[in-house]
């Protein structure tokens, strides 16, 4: 597997000699390379969205459930499972959404 990365991602594997298996080699690249947003920044992108004119409904609905899944990742990333925010801010999300 190491012999197909080439490049500033393969020094970034060797320094930390973690590529062992494909999920060490995944979680490294992502977190060098992958783009974070902020948890706000997901929160207002989805709450501010609009059905475009001439969109379909059923592209809309797709781009609000993109949009969802990369607000609650960002949650993920900043919450702990056992913080209360965490619980709480998903249940205020779903009230949000079945509005």
């Amino acid at each position: 597997m190491k012999t197909k990365i080439t490049g500033d991602a393969r020094s970034k594997l060797i320094v930390r000699d973690l590529a062992n298996t494909w999920a060490l080699v995944k979680g490294t690249l992502e977190e060098n390379y992958a783009v974070r947003r902020t948890l706000d920044f997901y929160a207002c992108r989805m709450f501010n969205a609009r059905q475009e004119k001439g969109e379909n409904v059923a592209s809309w609905g797709s781009r609000i459930d993109e949009m969802q899944t990369k607000l609650r990742e960002a949650a993920r990333r900043v919450c702990q499972p056992e913080d209360g925010f965490y619980r709480r801010f998903f249940l205020i999300l779903a009230k949000l959404l079945n509005r």
